[in-house]
């Protein structure tokens, strides 16, 4: 009945669909200020009744659960220290919902009636941003980064692989079902799609596994970065590029590119005007039209697995140059700011919600709406793309 959503100020909100508060808490002043190098990205999961928050940091870390109708704290878990970007996620496990958090050392799971943790998994590194995505029978994926500089590099090399987690007399247990060594992310998760698990490394390779045994299926350049988690629906696979592209391959155990999408300049509100201001902010990138509804591409040649870390010839577009924040890498964290606050993003596609027949993409300052005329719901104006223009909004609070 409404939306929640979590703040890198520390404000939790809930809000009606009309837009109004339904209630409002600010987690830094309730519990402190976060310890973090450039900012807190961490979504909310949620039940029926409860939404939970992940406070990973260098203070004070905790697992939150909030009453959706009041807002009041049901209970609060605490958690060691360390340094994470990662979102928690309710899985069914064992035929009942659990709270699965990948986090920086270690994959835990949490009763979401109590906060009682259940079971962990530690000796995990590099999983600082990634979300575990479940592929049935309490089976999900892990994966880690080796970091902006490679400093987890080791590490991550061991931490991306399939577990389980099964219930025993003394409570659960969790195993590795197979494991991958060089298939590693860098902020998008990997996901099973049609029993093959998909992965997309920092230069934009992707790799596809078999999802019950591990074993590769292909390896192959997408030819452009990827920020975003993989999308899977029905025959084709989706690849949301930093630079606004979008790869549209075919699912299934031979590679085949099938089309190649730009988000559209000038898209506008769905039966209203043009509310794209033109302000670049100083910086440009270019407009270009979409691309053919199906323009069959001739796919790379197979990606060596050894090279997989090496910098490929991509697409441009991303972030302008200029100075990040907090000495941080321009590639892989601490964008640049405008004068108030605001990241320097389009066309970097950072995620994304397919429902009701539409494909809703979110970039920096802005978000799309894609839609085929032949699967809008009725009553909805088939459009093929329309964009809310937040370029000039005020403040960090958004």
């Amino acid at each position: 009945d409404r939306v929640y959503a979590f703040f890198e100020t520390g404000k939790l909100v809930a809000l009606n669909h009309d837009g109004s508060e339904a209630w409002v808490r600010n987690l830094v002043d309730e519990f402190g200020e976060f310890e973090v190098r450039i900012g807190l990205a961490s979504s909310v999961a949620q039940t029926a009744d409860s939404v939970f928050v992940l406070v990973d940091h260098e203070g004070p870390s905790y697992l939150l659960a909030v009453d959706k109708v009041t807002g009041k704290t049901k209970w609060q878990t605490e958690r060691f220290s360390r340094q994470s970007y990662a979102s928690p996620i309710v899985l069914d496990i064992c035929g009942q919902p659990q709270i699965v958090v990948s986090s920086a050392g270690s994959v835990d799971g949490y009763d979401p009636a109590t906060g009682e943790q259940l079971w962990t998994m530690e000796g995990v590194g590099g999983n600082r941003s990634t979300t575990p995505l479940p592929f049935g029978d309490s089976r999900f994926l892990i994966s880690a980064s080796p970091g902006m500089h490679d400093e987890q590099l080791d590490e991550a090399k061991e931490s991306n692989f399939a577990m389980q987690v099964v219930k025993t007399d003394e409570g659960y247990e969790t195993k590795v079902l197979w494991k991958v060594a060089k298939a590693m992310p860098s902020f998008g998760s990997p996901m099973v799609h049609q029993g093959l698990a998909y992965w997309v490394n920092n230069v934009g390779v992707l790799y596809c596994f078999d999802a019950e045994t591990g074993e590769t299926v292909y390896t192959k350049r997408s030819g452009q970065l990827c920020w975003a988690t993989p999308l899977g629906l029905g025959d084709h696979i989706y690849l949301f590029g930093k630079d606004g592209l979008t790869t549209v391959i075919a699912a299934g155990r031979d590679f085949k590119i099938i089309a190649k999408n730009e988000l559209i300049e000038g898209a506008t509100e769905v039966g209203e005007a043009d509310v794209r201001r033109r302000e670049t902010q100083g910086h440009e990138h270019g407009g270009g039209g979409s691309a053919p509804d199906s323009a069959e591409t001739k796919a790379d040649g197979e990606w060596p697995a050894e090279g997989a870390t090496q910098e490929q010839p991509v697409r441009g577009g991303g972030r302008p140059e200029g100075s990040s924040r907090g000495g941080d890498s321009q590639e892989e964290g601490g964008a640049p700011r405008t004068r108030d606050g605001r990241t320097f993003a389009d066309p970097i596609q950072y995620g994304y919600a397919a429902v009701n027949g539409s494909l809703v993409i979110r970039t920096g300052g802005k978000v799309f709406c894609l839609r085929n005329g032949a699967t809008a719901p009725a009553g909805i104006k088939a459009v093929k793309v329309s964009a809310a223009d937040h370029s000039a909004d005020q403040g960090g609070e958004r």
